[in-house]
């Protein structure tokens, strides 16, 4: 039923979701219902079951309410939304209501029209109105007041640190002052003072922004469909190519640290090739472990999402033998290792443990890259690319019997193969799956930037080359490698969440094996790195808009100095040893893994992942030189961090 004049009819049970807003001359009325005198605005109407609204439901709450009945000036009225719920009223509800909160907005009114109205509207009026009463809906107090209090909260803090940092500027220019007496007693007592302020502010921030940290990103999983056949692992490795995709693959070599550079050339070299890559099974060395999937230790669906290198590690493809399984098939594999080192990687254990045997074949000379000894990745990019030229090679290596032992043997030319090698029974290489018997030695052809510019750009460091820029920097640690490496972390430390983790200085002390093979580094020598580092470093936080490199985005400034930083060790060294006290009688925490029990408690490739994640969490690194360990840990240190790198030399 609709009345005279066209409103409608307002006996039925409904919700009413109200926006008003306050102007400088008062309150803006409803929908154009109500006393003239109020201004219009928008009503919407809707029919809802049950809000938990604290309206009242029955007409013995219809009572007049005389707590909320003031008079307010309309110039005290602030501008502001709020949202209201209504489940019962009629048109003489509403028409009270207009004339309590038309009341509110006009003195004038005579406050008698303002009394004797429902409780609802009353609630209504006081929600309304910031002046005429307080906010009776709790929900949307308690938002309110958290939004604010956090706020004001992160405001003050900002403030905080905002003035630290002139307080810093000012004592700077103190310190370059004549009078020692204030030299001597504000830099000795303010500086210290501002810099705890300061650290304090940044550290209330960061424990505030750990509280509210979105939850690790989640990647999409690999597309396995669209590279392989199946799935899931097969018999054999034949059965899982794809028509029409090229894949590459390579034996793993060395220790961790040349295995996993080793993969980093062997995905920058799919990328350039536009092969989906078979990443190679991990191998232990130098502890005892079974094999690994490159998949539990680093994030392969992040690498995909962030270097958009197609890549599968090999047990996809392919399961991991059972013990005293058979080999079922074979893979020939050009020998990059012979044409480089002078014999072929018969380290094929990476690819026995899928049952699959190797044969080796010879590789024509190519182009060297940077340093003259690793095949250049251009070179091998023109070795793919030339189909016919590499029919014509392997022509010739079945001809000449390459490679031989001896340039100037007379004979039967297979009795003078390198071991490894036998193209007269092998099959050459595939086309469509090239197989390389080592990566390692493959390296980058770079020139010097086209021009400098005002701004240094900070130096390379050991290993920095394409393969690292264009494929390996974007190999992460798995999440549960990072909060293991926080685990810990909170212990070294003795905090209790990763926040509250201090900056540190990471130095990896390469003992072992490097006895024999470069000799030991005497630790004085890490000092003076460490010291090298720390006035670079302070340099960097004093003026961080005088460099340039590839991790200054994601170089931070704790509010203290360089030299307040903690230096964190990581080392092969047994325990016990009286090296590892001297390094302790320095100040320095040292990764003990010996005394933790990490081999026994979480298997043996834990400690080397371990060493290697949290070398990558310092802000700047020292390293031993020639350990392809520390060119790593450095490298992440430098793009991920922003630090400075420096070798003990």
């Amino acid at each position: 039923m609709t009345p005279p004049g066209g409103a409608p009819a307002w006996g039925r049970r409904q919700s009413i979701i109200t926006q008003r807003r306050m102007s400088s001359r008062g309150f803006v009325g409803v929908g154009g219902v109500g006393p003239s005198s109020l201004s219009p605005t928008s009503v919407t109407f809707m029919t809802t079951g049950s809000s938990g609204s604290t309206s009242p439901t029955s007409t013995e709450r219809l009572l007049s309410d005389h707590s909320h009945t003031s008079s307010h000036s309309a110039q005290e009225v602030a501008p502001f939304h709020t949202r209201i719920d209504v489940q019962e009223f009629s048109e003489k509800d509403l028409q009270d209501a207009f004339q309590r909160v038309g009341g509110i907005s006009n003195p004038s009114i005579n406050s008698n029209s303002r009394n004797h109205v429902p409780k609802w509207a009353a609630r209504l009026s006081g929600s309304a109105s910031p002046t005429a009463g307080t906010y009776n809906t709790p929900r949307f107090g308690r938002a309110l007041f958290s939004r604010r209090t956090l706020i004001l909260v992160v405001l003050a803090t900002a403030s905080i640190v905002s003035i630290c940092s002139i307080i810093n500027t000012t004592l700077a220019a103190i310190a370059h002052s004549d009078n020692s007496k204030m030299r001597k007693g504000y830099m000795e007592g303010l500086v210290d003072d501002a810099g705890k302020l300061k650290s304090a502010a940044v550290h209330a921030v960061q424990g505030l922004a750990w509280e509210f940290k979105a939850k690790p990103t989640v990647y999409e999983p690999l597309p396995i469909s669209e590279m392989i056949n199946f799935v899931e692992p097969q018999e054999t490795l034949r059965i899982q190519l794809k028509q029409g995709v090229r894949y590459l693959t390579a034996l793993a070599y060395g220790g961790h640290a040349n295995q996993f550079i080793s993969i980093g050339k062997l995905l920058y070299l799919g990328k350039l090739l536009n092969r989906v890559v078979l990443i190679p099974t991990l191998l232990p060395v130098h502890f005892d472990a079974p094999p690994a999937n490159f998949s539990d230790f680093f994030d392969l669906p992040r690498f995909y999402h962030d270097a958009q290198i197609p890549a599968l590690e090999f047990s996809t493809v392919k399961s991991i033998g059972k013990p005293g399984s058979q080999q079922n098939e074979g893979l020939s594999c050009w020998s990059t290792q012979e044409v480089t080192v002078g014999h072929a990687n018969l380290q094929e254990q990476s690819l026995d443990v899928h049952n699959i045997w190797v044969d080796h074949w010879a590789m024509p000379q190519l182009s060297r890259g940077l340093g003259g000894h690793d095949i250049a990745f251009d070179s091998m990019r023109m070795f793919d690319f030339e189909e016919w030229a590499r029919k014509d090679w392997i022509a010739r290596v079945k001809e000449d019997m390459l490679p031989q032992q001896s340039e100037n043997f007379e004979g039967d030319k297979r009795q003078n193969l390198k071991v490894g090698f036998d193209p007269i029974n092998t099959p050459p290489p595939d086309d469509q799956i090239m197989c390389l018997d080592n990566t390692l030695f493959l390296g980058p052809v770079m020139f010097p930037p086209a021009f400098t510019g005002d701004i240094p750009l900070e130096p390379a460091v050991p290993g920095e080359g394409l393969s690292w820029m264009g494929a390996t920097q974007f190999i992460h640690f798995t999440q549960q490698v990072e909060d293991v490496a926080d685990e810990y972390l909170m212990g070294l430390f003795g905090v209790t969440s990763p926040s509250r983790i201090p900056p540190f200085i990471s130095v990896h002390l390469r003992r072992g094996d490097f006895k024999e093979f470069a000799g030991l580094t005497a630790l004085e020598k890490y000092q003076a790195a460490v010291n090298r580092v720390v006035a670079n470093l302070q340099q960097r936080l004093d003026d961080p808009e005088a460099w340039r490199g590839p991790g200054k985005a994601n170089f931070r400034h704790f509010g203290i100095p360089a030299r307040k930083y903690q230096v964190l060790t990581t080392t092969d060294e047994p325990t016990g040893s009286p090296f590892i006290d001297e390094v302790r009688a320095l100040g320095w925490k040292v990764l003990d893994h010996g005394a933790l029990n990490t081999a026994q408690e979480r298997g043996g490739w834990w400690p080397t992942i371990l060493d290697a994640a949290i070398l990558a969490r310092g802000q700047s690194f020292v390293g031993t030189d020639r350990s392809t360990f520390s060119h790593l840990a450095g490298l992440r240190v430098k793009y991920w961090h922003g630090g400075l790198v420096d070798i003990a030399v």
